[in-house]
């Protein structure tokens, strides 16, 4: 949600001494606090439910001298997974433990680094006919950076995760959809499913709209769908890593040396696309690269120096490059920033095509299967290949890099059109080849 965040200010609640909170949330950055719900009035009268600054899942209270709190001694530092987070608080439990319990992926967390319950009968500021927040603190900070789906609160029940989700009988995936379902969702109660042009609307029954601040950014996004973003966690490069923004789909550096980020999904087999749209071209390199290309980078930080790493650079007239040799690629032109890359790989029959608005260079037929027409590269067999993107400015004041776009239709916050994949998955700028597929776990299940 970037800076943007969503708020209501609530009426008298059902009950206050019961609530239940569920959402499900990607993260996109291993950041300071991210603030998932939020009210308060001051610092010594806050609610909230967030990830602390070390990732570990935290809900706390403070209001008039009192102190409740759980934060969990597991870390949530994978950011290629969707996570469902349940907060579920009754203080007329007579047994203080029961009071306020948290709940990871439909298993109860009982470990913790914290761990302060709620007096009997006691009445929090969360649920209190006061202005409350989604994404942000109630002071506008703590902004959580990544992506948000189905997040309900429940006035004047507590409930366990089987309202909210179930395990997957074939797959033991936790998963949307909860086996039980929710009759009444209270006075303040809502549900807000994010995945329509209205972030706040409610669809409880209830009416509880929530109003945005900003533009929020509705991706393709979705815990049944989880899409291919840029892993802040894997990265080479000698002198730290590019600085991941817009949901980890933006890598850019204002720092000298290479700064390599690559995607959260790889793959094997199949036919894929993705669109950068470039940034600071200059000094700016698109590709993909195995599993040796994206670990073995930390001393040269220039994945295309690497076997099995492929790159078009930008900067050098768009020539190509792999195992430190840059040959010529098609036309020989820069390729500059606002101009969009198509990566096209076919792991069928091993061929690499790259196109620039559309076109693909080296007048490339990414259809024409084993024959490779005006391919790049004949790609190894038996690699796992992950998304690229470098950037490098010599410490430059300009940023390097690139705005990706796997199909959840944005460059940055950007729209990035409406072509779809043959599947109907996907909003890409320019037609994607046929029988290509935009990098998700829908299209992973059926193609790759």
């Amino acid at each position: 949600m970037a800076s943007t965040y969503l708020s209501r200010t609530f009426g008298t609640a059902t009950n206050r001494k019961k609530f239940t909170i569920s959402l499900w949330f990607k993260k996109a950055s291993n950041s300071s606090n991210q603030q998932f719900l939020d009210t308060g009035v001051d610092g010594n009268n806050q609610d909230g439910f967030k990830i602390h600054s070390s990732q570990a899942l935290k809900f706390n209270g403070y209001e008039s001298g009192t102190t409740y709190e759980l934060q969990s001694n597991a870390l949530l530092r994978d950011s290629s997974a969707w996570y469902n987070a349940v907060v579920s608080f009754d203080s007329t439990q007579s047994t203080s433990t029961n009071r306020l319990k948290m709940y990871l992926n439909g298993e109860q967390i009982t470990s913790f680094s914290g761990a302060t319950y709620p007096s009997l009968n006691f009445e929090p500021l969360m649920n209190k006919n006061t202005a409350h927040f989604i994404g942000s603190t109630f002071s506008n900070t703590n902004h959580f950076d990544g992506s948000m789906a189905m997040v309900e609160f429940v006035d004047g029940q507590q409930y366990g995760p089987e309202y909210f989700g179930s395990f997957n009988s074939a797959s033991g995936i936790w998963t949307p959809s909860g086996a039980t379902a929710i009759s009444n969702y209270g006075t303040n109660g809502f549900k807000l499913k994010m995945d329509t042009t209205s972030p706040g609307a409610d669809t409880s029954g209830k009416g509880n709209t929530f109003t945005a601040s900003g533009t929020p950014t509705l991706t393709q996004g979705h815990p049944q769908n989880n899409w291919c973003t840029l892993n802040p966690v894997v990265f080479g490069g000698t002198s730290g890593q590019p600085v991941f923004s817009n949901g980890s789909t933006t890598a850019s550096t204002t720092a000298g040396g290479w700064h390599p980020a690559f995607g959260s999904i790889g793959v094997t087999s199949g036919k894929w696309y993705f669109e950068t749209k470039v940034i600071g071209y200059n000094h700016c390199v698109v590709g993909i690269a195995n599993e040796r290309g994206t670990y073995n980078t930390v001393t040269s930080g220039f994945p295309p120096s690497q076997l099995y790493s492929y790159g078009i650079v930008c900067y050098d007239l768009g020539k190509k490059e792999t195992n430190n040799s840059r040959t010529a690629y098609g036309a020989s032109t820069n390729i500059t920033d606002g101009q969009i890359i198509g990566t096209a790989f076919d792991l069928d029959n091993n061929k690499l095509y790259w196109s620039v608005n559309g076109t693909f260079k080296n007048s490339g037929d990414p259809t024409s299967g084993a024959t490779g027409t005006g391919a790049a590269y004949t790609l190894q067999t038996g690699e796992t290949y992950f998304p690229m993107i470098i950037g490098n400015t010599s410490g430059g004041s300009n940023p390097a890099g690139g705005n990706l776009n796997f199909g959840e239709g944005f460059f940055g916050t950007t729209a990035a059109g409406t072509q779809a994949d043959d599947n109907g998955q996907g909003l890409f700028a320019y037609d994607v080849p046929a029988g290509y597929y935009a990098m998700n776990t829908k299209n992973l299940e059926a193609y790759g």
